[in-house]
């Protein structure tokens, strides 16, 4: 299968302190299925961004196949640290039918260099959007209390949505939220 079951930093600052001999002295910080089971084989592209609480944060979706619950989930991780910051359960999947959450889109709608939205498609075809601009973590949650859009075709059956979503302001005011459906 392709995909880790982990996330790392690296401190690239000094290129100067990167050597084979010692590759562990540039790791910041490592995240994996061991901190969390529910961190699948992450095909995603996390978003390094300040939070609305101050924090640096890293956002990304949990991935495919989780030995956890099976849920897709929105991890939010300290940047210096790799500490959960919030981890956000979308609701949708089991133990016996895994979900995962694709690539965020994560969205600074008023400017201010802080993240306030992230929308992410999942296995079951769902789109979700999820509330980051409260000043505390504690209150970061799904928008709606589901998803913002579900992807399903003529017969009922559902469209996973497995690329990165694209959110672009729309000329006339608001935003479009942009993706494609289809795994592999």
């Amino acid at each position: 299968a392709a995909g880790g079951r982990g996330l790392f930093a690296i401190d690239v600052t000094d290129p100067t302190a990167f050597s084979e001999a010692t590759p562990g002295n540039t790791v910041l910080w490592e995240f994996t299925s061991a901190d969390d089971n529910d961190l699948g084989l992450t095909y995603s592209q996390p978003t390094i961004i300040r939070l609305n609480d101050g924090a640096p944060g890293v956002i990304v979706g949990n991935g495919y196949n989780n030995t956890g619950s099976g849920r897709a989930k929105l991890f939010i991780l300290n940047a210096e640290t790799g500490a959960v910051i919030r981890e956000i359960d979308a609701g949708v999947g089991t133990v016996a039918n895994p979900n995962g959450l694709s690539t965020p889109a994560v969205v600074d709608i008023d400017g201010n260099g802080t993240a306030d939205y992230a929308y992410a498609g999942d296995l079951e075809g769902n789109v979700w959007k999820f509330d980051l601009t409260a000043a505390s973590s504690g209150s970061w949650d799904r928008a709606y209390g589901g998803p913002f859009f579900s992807a399903v075709d003529s017969l009922g059956n559902a469209q996973p949505i497995t690329s990165a979503i694209e959110v672009t302001r729309h000329p006339q005011g608001g935003l479009m939220v942009l993706f494609g459906t289809g795994r592999y």
